[in-house]
């Protein structure tokens, strides 16, 4: 993690507050900052989940959930390479998430199976936040940082 990486970029990351430490619980209101009082809320709730994952003291969930309980709050992308249910990591009930596993070579390219199921999932469920989870050290997220910031032409 860059000390400086808003500076880098010229603008406040707020998903970028939510981890800025090696992996451990996170202070929830490192994740009060955001666009909206929904954002800021989705936020809060996928801090205070990710508390209760590191710390071993998840909420009992359900087996499933049923049709009419399935109200996605936040589209998730993460890896192909993530070897636990994301939903775990932040201790959320089955359906609180829409989770989309990608690989970094078909993550950008439109009309792509990735950028079809996001449009979906946006239009039937309407989620207010978008959650990219990447590894630290994350060669492709380091090149849309070099991009966003304009070191890089893209």
């Amino acid at each position: 993690e860059h000390p400086e990486l808003e500076k880098i970029v010229g603008t406040t990351l707020p998903s970028y507050q939510f981890r800025t430490s090696e992996y451990k619980s996170l202070i929830s209101a490192g994740a009060s900052t955001g666009r909206s009082a929904i954002v800021r809320a989705g936020l809060q709730r996928l801090a205070l989940g990710n508390e209760r994952f590191v710390a071993n003291n998840p909420l009992p969930q359900p087996k499933s959930p049923d049709e009419a309980s399935i109200n996605p709050f936040a589209i998730v992308v993460g890896m192909a390479e993530v070897r636990l249910p994301i939903e775990r990591v932040f201790d959320v009930t089955p359906g609180d998430l829409v989770v989309q596993r990608v690989s970094g070579g078909i993550a950008g390219r439109e009309d792509s199976t990735l950028f079809a199921s996001l449009e979906y999932a946006v239009t039937r469920w309407r989620p207010k936040l978008l959650v990219v989870l990447a590894d630290s050290d994350s060669k492709i997220v380091s090149a849309a940082i070099d991009q966003v910031s304009g070191d890089v032409i893209p």
